[in-house]
């Protein structure tokens, strides 16, 4: 059933990655004083990406907020702990280069390339009147394409207005989390297939 709470925890590696990146956020403190809590958070950020390798658009933009957070004091300890997560990925991406010959799983390898085009045809015969009666493949087909496209773009809308709408200065988790969102919705829609998302 979709948007049933079970169905984003399956037996696969989505649970797994939100119990890391529940963890993480748990943890996550950018105080000079709990650096302690920072590097652990980091380690989970880590460990979530390497649950599910595309979860590293929400890291890069959680690094460059714990970065800048950091301006003007000891840049020893945030400096190693933003190396923390990207030396595991590292070390991930080279065990994969030496033992299967390709620095990307297989699987991702095998979903790469240009969607674009694939995911804006399919996005537009769901919203111009007309055009979806030229399928003959009926309503599951229509829902199938809907939820993929409408988990792709619906979050990517929400965080964009969020962003454009809030009303703090300062950056925050919260705001980097959904600059996370907008990279990954912008790269699953450039580069994977309508029937490769998740």
């Amino acid at each position: 059933a979709y948007f049933s709470n079970w169905s984003f925890l399956n037996g696969m590696e989505s649970s797994v990655e939100l119990l890391f990146l529940g963890l993480a956020l748990a943890s996550f403190s950018t105080d000079r004083t709990a650096s302690f809590r920072l590097s652990l958070s980091m380690f989970f950020f880590g460990l979530m990406v390497l649950s599910r390798l595309d979860d590293v658009f929400f890291l890069l933009p959680v690094l460059v907020l714990v970065w800048k957070s950091h301006c003007g004091g000891p840049r020893r300890r945030v400096m190693a702990s933003v190396a923390l997560p990207l030396a595991m990925i590292a070390a991930y991406l080279i065990y994969n280069r030496v033992s299967v010959g390709v620095y990307m799983p297989v699987s991702g390898s095998i979903k790469a390339g240009l969607s674009v085009w694939e995911n804006l045809h399919n996005t537009l015969r769901l919203i111009v009147p007309g055009r979806w009666s030229q399928m003959t493949a009926g309503d599951e087909f229509y829902s199938e394409i809907f939820m993929r496209i409408f988990q792709m773009l619906a979050p990517m809308a929400l965080c964009g207005i969020f962003l454009l709408r809030r009303e703090r200065s300062a950056w925050g988790l919260i705001e980097a989390l959904c600059v996370g969102v907008l990279l990954k919705s912008a790269y699953n829609f450039v580069f994977v297939r309508t029937f490769h998302q998740g």
